[in-house]
């Protein structure tokens, strides 16, 4: 009966007795005729509705999808940190995002904006110290005294860092704070660039 009036198979069919149908009057085919026009009007009328409520929630789907993925990805770079060496070095490159609780909440130190490295190292070392050598003098206190002792008084004066000593190189960095003037740092950042 459903198969027929959904127009899936035809009247002989249905009245098919090896098929377990009976025979139908003139009077019963009138009604089924009537009830496949009542749902043919019907389905006609909420098709338009179905359709559009079947884009809306199709369109809900991609866009909560999108959601999925993009949270996907978000949560994929993520990871704790529980070394406090990486915690430390997470905060000042400003990657490191906390949610302290009430009594974890620390007064905010300056952040790091900007950094530049620096080496200087002296040019044509290798010959000065064979020539001290030769002359009896100590290398490393003639380079502690002329160019070690120098630079670690005006170092301060432009806010660098000693970073640490290579031979005859020193390594300066240069650290650019949040909310203060650009430092040298940043001046030779730009120079480099």
């Amino acid at each position: 009966m459903c198969q027929y009036l959904a127009g899936e198979c035809t009247l002989k069919r249905l009245q098919d007795s090896a098929l377990g149908g009976r025979a139908i009057n003139d009077e019963e085919e009138a009604v089924l005729k009537n009830s496949i026009k009542e749902i043919s009007l019907a389905i006609s009328k909420n098709l338009n509705d179905s359709l559009v409520n079947i884009l809306a929630d199709i369109s809900r789907f991609r866009l909560h999808l999108k959601y999925t993925r993009f949270a996907h990805r978000i949560f994929n770079r993520m990871s704790i940190l529980t070394d406090e060496s990486d915690i430390e070095l997470s905060k000042q490159a400003r990657t490191l995002f906390q949610i302290p609780c009430a009594n974890e909440v620390e007064e905010d130190e300056a952040k790091i904006v900007h950094h530049t490295i620096m080496k200087a190292d002296v040019r044509g070392s290798t010959v000065v110290t064979e020539m001290l050598e030769k002359n009896g003098l100590n290398p490393a206190s003639y380079f502690s005294l002329h160019f070690f002792n120098p630079i670690n008084e005006i170092i301060p004066r432009y806010g660098a860092g000693k970073v640490f000593i290579e031979g005859d190189a020193v390594i300066l960095s240069f650290l650019e704070y949040q909310h203060t003037p650009p430092s040298i740092g940043s001046l030779l950042q730009m120079l480099v660039v």
